[in-house]
């Protein structure tokens, strides 16, 4: 990249910033992200919410996750947001 731009007659900046690199890195988009089950789980189980999958491994593939997980998952966060209430 940098002798691109000494060819190209510019300055090479005296700074870096990742900024311009974060497209490179991102190996999936924020739509795709928030649709996963397995990222779903993933945040969950980071936030401390999933004291049944603390230990356990996560599933490789979205395939492996059966919708009922976060239906059953929502009915116990439903049950403890009301007794807290």
């Amino acid at each position: 990249m940098f002798t691109y731009i000494k060819h190209k007659g510019q300055d090479i900046p005296k700074y870096f910033r990742l900024e311009q690199l974060q497209d490179e890195f991102n190996f999936v988009s924020e739509e795709e992200m928030k649709k996963s089950k397995r990222f779903q789980l993933l945040q969950l189980r980071n936030a401390g919410q999933l004291d049944v999958f603390l230990l356990q491994q996560m599933p490789l593939y979205d395939r492996e996750i059966p919708d009922l997980v976060f239906q059953v998952l929502g009915f116990y966060l439903n049950i403890a947001f009301s007794v807290i209430s």
